[in-house]
């Protein structure tokens, strides 16, 4: 293989300009995970095979990075909140004032609904 002369060292690139512009406008519109995904939707599309390494050397080139999912919460559900509210009103209604309510719950600890998703995802570094 040829190497670049610019002094940066490396190997010079498979695919050609209008495939990286290709490949960063797909970039842009889908999210990938891993630059094994990358690779393989570039083996797929321009029938250019590259590891998985070779892959993350073109997504830098190209001015992208890793960045690791953030836990982020479950939403609640409006409109089961509105329902039990509601719910709620009606028994409220029937007891006396006095009486006490009784709730069985299922305590679940709030991770439960915020799984993050394996890997990293690419994106466009600023």
């Amino acid at each position: 293989m040829r190497r670049v002369s610019d002094g940066g060292g490396g190997s010079v690139g498979l695919l050609k300009a209008k495939h990286l512009v290709e490949l960063d406008a797909h970039l842009q519109a889908n999210l990938y995970l891993l630059a094994k995904a990358v690779a393989y939707w570039v083996k797929e599309t321009f029938r250019v095979s590259y590891t998985e390494s070779g892959m993350t050397a073109v997504l830098r080139r190209l001015g992208y990075v890793y960045k690791k999912p953030r836990l982020v919460p479950g939403k609640a559900d409006r409109e089961a909140q509105t329902q039990f509210l509601e719910t709620y009103d009606h028994i409220r209604n029937l007891q006396g004032q006095d009486d006490p309510i009784y709730f069985w719950m299922r305590l679940i600890r709030n991770t439960i609904r915020c799984l993050p998703a394996v890997g990293s995802s690419v994106a466009r570094s600023r």
